[in-house]
Order: structure tokens, then sequence, then C-alpha cells
């Protein structure tokens, strides 16, 4: 009965530390791609073209200034932009509707008339309305939405049935309902270990252990993974600092819990000496 007990603690504590490791790397997979992927890429297209504005070409890769250009990746709003048409290729494989999202001419001129002043430092030159109307001009010019949409419907059709599984797979697995099922399941995996061992404290230790282990091969998975992609793909700009970084927090939390659980024992250690010493 005892060996039984062992192995079905044992296999909740591995469903534990699954579970932890699904639900961080759920949390964070979309600003992964966005931070490790979209972005990189952006910068490197930035740095190496030569974009023209009043007739008048810019080398772009002579002139830019490259702190002002991370700035401005890093802020919210390139992150929203990002991630909104990310969504919206996404999900455009599987729902046509959602390609009436796109409104690239629109964002792009939003974008640029609201961020003049940074352009203009990363580019080392004012950039005018003039300038700015220009380039929304071209846009319109180009049917950049419609050439968009169009790509998108043509990649939907060439899909084969392994690749549409694994897009809605993908969609699955960021959903917000994804996230609550698996918050749901790890609750009741701390439910069983609590019941299984017969104690109202014994589960703080198996969460403790198990966040410590999830943050460890978190770490340990975004080294591998961005070794494995820089060296296939070629993409030096790859990073993944937000699941290495969720994983160092949940190694440190889970550490905490394993300290608050031992400190739980030594005053319930004491409180039970005291009080057979009383007795």
């Amino acid at each position: 009965m005892k060996i039984l007990k062992k192995i079905v603690i044992a296999f909740l504590f591995l469903i534990l530390i699954n579970l932890i490791t699904i639900l961080a790397i759920s949390y964070n997979l979309k600003d992964t791609l966005v931070e490790g992927v979209l972005k990189p890429l952006v910068e490197e297209n930035i740095k190496n073209q030569e974009d023209y504005l009043l007739n008048e070409p810019i080398d772009i890769s002579l002139d830019i200034d490259n702190s002002q250009l991370q700035k401005l990746l890093n802020s919210e709003e390139v992150k929203d932009l990002l991630e909104k048409y990310m969504d919206i290729t996404i999900d455009g494989m599987t729902d046509e509707k959602m390609l009436d999202e796109i409104s690239l001419e629109k964002d792009i001129f939003d974008y640029l008339k609201n961020h003049k002043e940074e352009l203009s430092n990363i580019v080392g030159q004012d950039v005018t309305n003039e300038m700015i109307n220009q380039v929304a001009e071209e846009f319109e010019a180009k049917e950049k939405s419609k050439i968009l949409k169009e790509t998108i419907k043509n990649t939907e059709k060439n899909l084969n049935p392994t690749e549409r599984i694994v897009i809605r797979g993908y969609k699955l697995f960021v959903s917000q309902t994804f996230k609550y099922i698996i918050i749901a399941l790890i609750i009741l995996d701390l439910f069983l270990l609590a019941l299984v061992q017969l104690s109202l404290y014994k589960w703080i230790i198996n969460l403790g252990i198990a966040m410590t282990t999830s943050g460890a091969l978190l770490i340990i998975i975004s080294f591998i993974t961005r070794l494995i992609v820089k060296n296939v793909s070629g993409l030096e700009g790859f990073h993944l600092t937000n699941l290495q970084t969720m994983g160092i927090i949940i190694l440190i939390v889970g550490l905490c819990v394993v300290v608050i659980y031992k400190l739980i024992m030594n005053l319930t250690k004491k409180k039970g000496e005291e009080t057979y010493a009383i007795s």
C-alpha cells in the first residue's frame, strides 16, 4: 500500500511540474514570438532597406540611431501593433472574416503621425507631416492591406491538414480558456496530493519543489531553443528573454514556497513540543 501511495504521489508531482511549465509557456508564447522573432525581423528589415521620402533616398543603414530604434521597438504601441497583425494573420487562416480587421495604411499613418519626434531621432533628420502624408499615399497606392489579405488567403488555401492543426493548436494554447483549464487542473492536482498524503501542509512542499523544477526547466528550454534557432535559421536577434525571465521568477517563488513550508513545519513542531511539555 505504501509503494502504491508513493507511486501515486510521484505521478501527481510529475503532472504538477508539467502543468506549471505548460501554463508559463502559454502565458509567454505570444510575447516570445513578438519580442523574440517579429521585432528582430522588423529591426533587421529597417536597417537593411533604402527608404524614399519626398523622392530623396535616405540610407537608413547609415543614419539610423540604434538606441532610439530599440526604444521605439520596445514601446507598447509597437508591441500592440505587431500582436494585432500576428493575431489577424493566424486567425485569418481559419476565419476569413478576420481579414476585415486589416487596415495597414491607417495603422501606419496613425503610428507615424504620433511618433514624429522618435522617428526623426532614428533617421537623423526631421520627419515632417509632408513626409508622413507621402508615405501614407505610397502605402495606399501599393494597396498593402489588399496584398496582405490576398497573401493570407493564398496561404490558407495551400495549408495542409497538419499545418491547419498546428494553427488551431496555437490559438487554443494561447487562449484564456486554455489557461483557466490549466490553472483548474493545478488546483485539482494539489487537492489530490493533499488528499493522498492526508495532510494540510505537505502539498505546499510539493508545490514549491515543482515550481523550482519547472523554473529550471523553462530556463534550460529557453537557452536550448535559442541556440538551436540561431544555428538553424541564422536569426541573430532571436531571443527568449520573456520565457527565461518567467523561469527565473517561478524558480525563485518556488524556493520561497519551500522556505515557507519549512517555517510552518518548524512552528508546528515547536507548538507540539510545548503542548507535550505542558501536559
